[in-house]
């Protein structure tokens, strides 16, 4: 049976033809795809994502007029937020913080495509090496859906966002739950999970597959991650 969905975690080569003709495939036939990406990583996954209406900027993004993070972390804290199910439940005061992101333009191919910026930038947002361009509302994580086939997309300008401690900043954990669960049709998981404000002693790097299992439920997502990491090996080896 085909993955129910396929998780690419900080690519960082490029891949051949064949292994983008099999994603793209995989894609037209109605698949599940998760992307996190890295600021000038060395891949031509975007010329896929472009054909789907999402283009990534590729440079790392700044916000000069948003709140700082720690003095010399390359952080972005964004709490803008879309019109989209993943962030429908979010308000006014949720933040997210991103370490060094890259962003998104969301332009159709299709005309029938849904396509949603998720989390944005503030107004000043711009490449960081284009200090001349005007600013604008950056997205920094994406969803798109292709009507014709079914598929589903959801990007993410910054890898850190689920494989480290960042997971558990502020509503990370729901933005990145909340696109998983709207990429695999499970409603029932879009959710704000209870927030603790006591210390965190354990300070260990939290991966994206500890997290599913722990906040979707193993009953649910052990099959789930099975496929994904089946169909990334899949993908793997057809690359």
């Amino acid at each position: 049976p085909e993955a129910r969905g396929l998780l690419i975690l900080r690519p960082e080569k490029p891949y051949t033809a064949a292994g983008l003709d099999a994603l793209r495939g995989y894609l037209e036939r109605g698949g599940r795809l998760a992307v996190f990406l890295e600021p000038d990583a060395v891949t031509n996954l975007g010329e896929l994502l472009t054909e789907f209406g999402i283009r990534p900027i590729g440079r790392r993004v700044v916000d000069p007029g948003a709140p700082t993070a720690a003095v010399g972390f390359p952080g972005l804290i964004v709490g803008r937020f879309g019109n989209h199910p993943a962030v429908r439940l979010f308000s006014s005061g949720q933040v997210t913080f991103f370490g060094a992101a890259t962003g998104f333009r969301l332009v159709k191919t299709e005309s029938t495509d849904r396509l949603h910026g998720l989390a944005f930038t503030g107004i000043e947002g711009r490449p960081a090496d284009s200090p001349e361009l005007p600013g604008d509302f950056v997205p920094l994580a994406v969803a798109g859906e292709r009507a014709r086939s079914g598929a589903r997309i959801v990007a993410f300008g910054d890898a850190d966002l689920a494989t480290n401690r960042l997971l558990r900043s502020v509503y990370n954990i729901d933005l990145v739950m909340n696109a998983i669960a709207w990429l695999l049709e499970r409603p029932e998981q879009l959710t704000l999970r209870p927030k603790s404000v006591r210390a965190v002693t354990d300070q260990r790097p939290v991966v994206l597959g500890e997290a599913l299992l722990s906040f979707f439920g193993v009953g649910l997502l052990v099959p789930e991650l099975l496929v994904l990491a089946a169909g990334l090996l899949w993908l793997r080896a057809r690359g």
